[in-house]
This record gives C-alpha cells, sequence and structure tokens, in this order.
C-alpha cells in the first residue's frame, strides 16, 4: 500500500507541474531549447529601459562673417558632418522664433567632412535643433 501512495503523489505533482506550464495566467518568463528567457507583450511593457544616448554626428558652431550681398556682418550657422554620411531633415533655431535662410530646401545629405550654412537674421542664437532621419540632436550657445 505504502508503494501504490508514493506512486499515486508522484503522479498528481508531475500532473501539477505539467498542469501549471501550460497556464495562460502564469506572468513568469518561459525558456525555450535554446535557453533564452522569452518574455510576453505585457512583460516587455513592465520592463524599464535605459536612456539611450544619441551618437554625436554632427558639429554646429556660430560665427559672424562679412556679406557683401548686404554690406554687413551677418550671424552663420554652420553644420558639419562628422560621420560618414547623415541626412538633415530639419532645423529649428531657437525654438523656432530665428529666421534663417535656406536656399536649398530640405533634405540636405552630408559625407564625413562636408558641411552645409546658412545665414541667421535678426536674431542672437542660444538654441539649434538639427532633424536628421536618425533623430535630432540640440546645440545651445549661452
Amino acid at each position: 500500500m505504502n508503494k501504490l501512495f508514493k506512486i499515486i503523489i508522484c503522479v498528481f505533482v508531475l500532473f501539477s507541474v505539467n498542469a501549471c506550464d501550460k497556464n495562460p495566467n502564469i506572468t513568469s518568463p518561459q525558456k525555450n531549447s535554446h535557453d533564452q528567457v522569452t518574455v510576453t507583450p505585457q512583460q516587455q511593457s513592465n520592463i524599464q529601459s535605459e536612456p539611450k544616448t544619441q551618437a554625436v554626428t554632427l558639429k554646429a558652431e556660430i560665427y559672424d562673417r562679412w556679406s557683401s550681398t548686404w554690406s554687413q556682418y551677418v550671424h552663420t550657422l554652420k553644420i558639419q558632418a562628422i560621420q560618414d554620411e547623415i541626412k538633415i531633415t530639419k532645423l529649428i533655431v531657437n525654438k523656432g522664433n530665428c529666421n534663417f535662410f535656406d536656399v536649398r530646401g530640405f533634405p540636405v545629405s552630408l559625407k564625413f567632412g562636408e558641411f552645409v550654412e546658412y545665414m541667421v537674421d535678426g536674431c542672437a542664437v542660444l538654441e539649434v535643433t538639427i532633424e536628421t532621419e536618425t533623430g535630432s540632436q540640440t546645440f545651445n550657445w549661452n
């Protein structure tokens, strides 16, 4: 009788473990045959990821240069690529509160070392946001 009791207990335990594996309400990650953890979409939404830092792909500078057209110095924004290839899709000067002259239009493609210049009119440039196909970068001058 003791042996039969042990067999019944073993079968019960095995059945319980097997039933738990098929329960859709289980929220712990399941392992597959490659020992990789599979995470459900519900579990994924609970995972807090580290903020992604974007690599610097552009360099921006402001300087004054003489304009023979206007016979005066003008503020000039120079944007230079410091990665193999980048495409600028939008330029925002002083959060959209400052005008700049754009004769090329967007997008502008730059290869490593190439640059583009924009003349800025009627304001001191404090901030420039450059949007690209891979994200945006903001530069500040105080």
